[in-house]
């Protein structure tokens, strides 16, 4: 009987050991696969840049691509630091070394964004099991406050352009809200001048091609969100202007509105130039060709009394904070106003 015992206890032994040698050669296959899978950061960017590359729109990867090739990858080659060793505090030195380089804190946040989506990506292909980035400390984002010029400014600035090149795209912007894409992108036929109306559906954008290493032109029927694609009014002073320009265009001419006068379209990068060199000439604010259209939504809004909402529509934004976060700027009109509306009922 306890021989029969024995035997039954030798023979789950060996089970034991039989099942555990399998659960220990799985282990060690895993940890192989694991080994076999280690991937440096540098290499892990590149692998997630061609990814991504399929997933964006070409000037959001063009943007991508730049920023990791000229400043993450660099920094991160040579310390040869394997993702799945990747720490926190590797992340936060790279920061301190960019910002103490010269480097604005908001670049540092699209890195910072750069960076985790990344290694989300390693997250969702099994490299490592955490992203380190969410337990970075980053840097305050900084507040961006931008300029806009006064009516009697606008209008200086367009007898500044008239004679120019990029005249029409001034006008556009600062009449219509358009942005520097939509307004190189307007073609004729999205203009109706018999009804007055243009719709922007459009756009040209410039950005670096990271394969030919120069830069290209885009030009593309999306616009930045779906609220952009939007069709829009225009006053008959503006209609008589492009009419005018149309009528004395060669029919056989690009459909693009703002050309050069070769008959090119109009590059971004060239549009900024020419716009600097009109601004230095007319204020001594420092002004983009975009604060245009936030000059056009805070004159809409402060000197016209149009609704946050309406000029939200107007410029095509997806969101109404971002109008009235961002596109209007309490003047010192209003402030005036103010203090003689306090002097009016407060008594001294």
């Amino acid at each position: 009987m306890n021989e029969n015992r024995a035997k039954s206890r030798i023979a789950e032994l060996e089970q034991i050991i039989v099942g555990l040698s399998a659960e220990n050669l799985r282990l060690r296959a895993q940890i192989d696969e694991r080994n076999e899978r280690r991937i440096t950061f540098t290499a892990l960017l590149e692998e997630w840049l061609n990814v991504w590359r399929m997933k964006v729109r070409p000037n959001t990867y063009s943007g991508y691509a730049f920023l990791t090739n000229k400043h993450i990858i660099p920094y991160f080659i040579s310390k040869n630091v394997f993702v799945s060793e990747l720490t926190a505090k590797d992340i936060e030195q790279f920061y301190s070394y960019k910002i103490s380089d010269g480097m604005s804190i908001n670049t540092v946040l699209h890195i910072h964004a750069i960076i985790r989506c990344c290694l989300n990506y390693a997250i969702k292909h099994d490299y490592i099991s955490c992203n380190v980035a969410y337990k970075v400390e980053k840097p305050k984002k900084q507040i961006f406050s931008s300029s806009t010029l006064s009516i009697d400014e606008l209008n200086a600035l367009i007898e500044q352009s008239k004679n120019t090149q990029i005249y029409l795209p001034i006008q556009l912007a600062i009449q219509l809200g358009l942005r520097r894409s939509e307004a190189l992108g307007l073609r004729w036929c999205d203009v109706d001048l018999n009804r007055n109306k243009i719709t922007v559906q459009h756009t040209i954008v410039q950005l670096w091609n990271t394969d030919t290493c120069k830069d290209e032109i885009l030009c593309s029927n999306n616009t930045k969100n779906k609220s952009s694609m939007r069709t829009l009014s225009i006053s008959p002073n503006l209609a008589c202007m492009l009419a005018a320009v149309k009528a004395s265009r060669n029919p056989d001419n690009t459909d693009y509105i703002c050309i050069m006068h070769r008959g090119t379209v109009i590059k971004p990068n060239y549009l900024d130039k020419e716009f600097r060199k009109i601004v230095r000439k007319t204020t001594s604010k420092h002004i983009r060709f975009h604060d245009l259209r936030h000059s056009c939504a805070t004159y809409l809004h402060e000197e016209l009394g149009y609704d946050i909402k309406d000029i939200q529509e107007y410029l095509g934004h997806s969101t109404i904070s971002t109008t009235a976060n961002i596109y209007t700027h309490f003047s010192n009109k209003k402030f005036d106003i103010m203090a003689n509306d306090i002097n009016n009922s407060i008594a001294i």
